[in-house]
């Protein structure tokens, strides 16, 4: 599914879950939003929302799935606005990846640029 489709489309395994753990299982809404920011690589935001109480969800399936569908869009759509509007304080680095090609380059030819540039 492309990042930015709306609305979200789950199937009716979400419900399906909701039925088989027991009734005091917390639901966690996750999300995940990528963005360059100005870089050559991306960056991963992972959201992990309020646990839903699954006492909350005692419904149908069908009933389920459109509510926890609806709760993940709007997370998501937070987490979207937040990122590009540059609100990313509340995200801490868990993982740095390793250097692109570029960062290579600008590494072994640094010191060229600084001559030039001097």
């Amino acid at each position: 599914m492309p990042l930015e489709k709306r609305p979200l489309d789950f199937m009716s395994g979400v419900g399906w879950l909701a039925e088989k753990v027991p009734i005091d299982t917390q639901i966690a809404p996750v999300t995940f939003y990528y963005a360059f920011m100005n870089e050559q690589r991306p960056r991963l935001y992972i959201h992990l929302g309020n646990s839903i109480s699954n006492l909350v969800l005692n419904e149908t399936r069908e009933e389920t799935r459109v509510k926890i569908e609806a709760i993940v869009s709007e997370q998501l759509d937070q987490q979207r606005f937040n990122i590009i509007n540059g609100l990313t304080s509340a995200y801490q680095v868990s993982m740095y990846g390793t250097k692109s090609v570029s960062d290579w380059l600008n590494l072994r030819y640094a010191h060229l640029y600084m001559a030039v540039f001097q």
